[in-house]
């Protein structure tokens, strides 16, 4: 997107050292970024977790790195989905929830998390593409209880919500 367009804010999670094959692309990322001139914010930090886009209130959740499980015992940070943030998007007193990947496991349940600190929400675009494995499960559903769900995939692949 930097290349085609200018941006004039990298909201970006700032792997360091974690252990994960998506590094290299993170900071392909944030050099791109150096080099434009765009401002980064770092999740991580306090000042970067919610800003407003005209009357559009936008908070970011799970912002810090974890290392997490599945329960199949594979290292699951590496596979990034335990570090997706979610995107809460409050607009004329609506609450749209964007999950990206995120899900739980076996070590880390970052999906209920979030979905416990967001409570109930209006909207919700369905956590990886609808598909049902570590993403989706009851317990985030039952705090989110949302009214309209989006799932990007198709039918037979997706968790009835």
């Amino acid at each position: 997107i930097m290349s085609s367009i200018p941006v004039k804010t990298l909201y970006i999670k700032n792997p360091g050292n974690v252990n994960s094959d998506y590094v290299p692309t993170y900071l392909s990322m944030i050099n791109e970024a150096e080099e434009k001139g765009t401002t980064i914010c770092d999740v991580k930090d306090e000042l970067c977790k919610s800003f407003s886009l005209g009357n559009i209130e936008i908070s970011l959740y799970n912002t810090d790195f974890y290392t997490a499980k599945g329960i199949d015992g594979e290292d699951r940070s590496r596979i990034e989905n335990v570090n997706s943030i979610g995107v809460l998007a409050k607009v004329n007193n609506r609450k749209i929830y964007f999950a990206s990947d995120i899900g739980d496991y076996s070590t880390f349940k970052a999906e209920t998390i979030v979905a416990s600190e967001i409570g109930d929400i209006d909207v919700y675009k369905v956590a990886h593409h609808g598909y049902v494995s570590y993403n989706n499960g009851l317990v985030p559903l039952s705090y989110l209880k949302p009214e309209y769900n989006i799932v990007t995939n198709n039918k037979e692949l997706s968790l009835n919500v």
